[in-house]
């Protein structure tokens, strides 16, 4: 049996279809950490964070009207699987820090699976001479790498902030850590001592 080749618009829809499925997906997820979230400023950043989604979703539905194609039903994929795996982790994590860290993870792996998908999308877009489709996606991907800039700023800082307050690190054999693993476990990278001007976008951000 030949198997057949999919075409280039073939694979253009496929990609929209993926992430359409998954921005709905995601919009379902975002109230759910801010809920979880402890933190004022990761509450507001996964509140901008559903705001942001809802216009990607109403974009993507539009790209299908353009392209008078019909968003088609998909089983459940391995992004189902992350977000299963994400959900038990952030659900079973001690409250505090920990918890905090475990909702920054999940909202970094919700990106980080999309991210390809619009850069494949879109250049099939370019290829296929969808200048408008293309902007589109471009405007939708740098916007979720703004984000997930952000989010990594803010868990690197938390995880510093855990690194210096967590108990070390001992071998079960009870010898304990050689002294150059001991050294770099007591010497964190710098800390980023404010957090709201890391996380503050610069003028070289890119913008939606």
């Amino acid at each position: 049996m030949v198997k057949e080749v999919m075409t280039l618009r073939e694979i253009y829809i496929a990609d929209l279809n993926h992430l359409l499925d998954a921005t709905r997906q995601k919009l379902l997820e975002w109230p759910i950490l801010a809920a979880r979230a402890q933190a004022p400023m990761l509450r507001e950043t996964f509140d901008e964070h559903y705001a942001q989604t809802q216009r990607h979703v109403a974009a993507l539905e539009g790209l299908f009207e353009r392209l008078d194609e019909r968003p088609r039903h998909l089983r459940p994929d391995a992004f189902n699987g992350v977000l299963e795996l994400w959900r038990m982790r952030h659900r079973d994590a001690a409250v505090g820090d920990v918890r905090e860290l475990s909702l920054i993870s999940t909202a970094m792996a919700l990106d980080y699976h999309t991210l390809p998908l619009y850069a494949e999308a879109m250049t099939a877009a370019r290829s296929l001479g969808d200048i408008e489709g293309a902007r589109t996606l471009q405007s939708a991907m740098n916007a979720e790498r703004d984000r997930t800039h952000r989010l990594t700023v803010f868990h690197d800082w938390l995880a510093t902030r855990l690194a210096d307050s967590g108990p070390r690190w001992t071998s079960r054999t009870g010898a304990g850590t050689s002294p150059s693993v001991a050294a770099d476990v007591a010497s964190p990278s710098p800390l980023v001592t404010n957090i709201e001007t890391a996380l503050a976008p610069n003028a070289a951000t890119r913008r939606e």
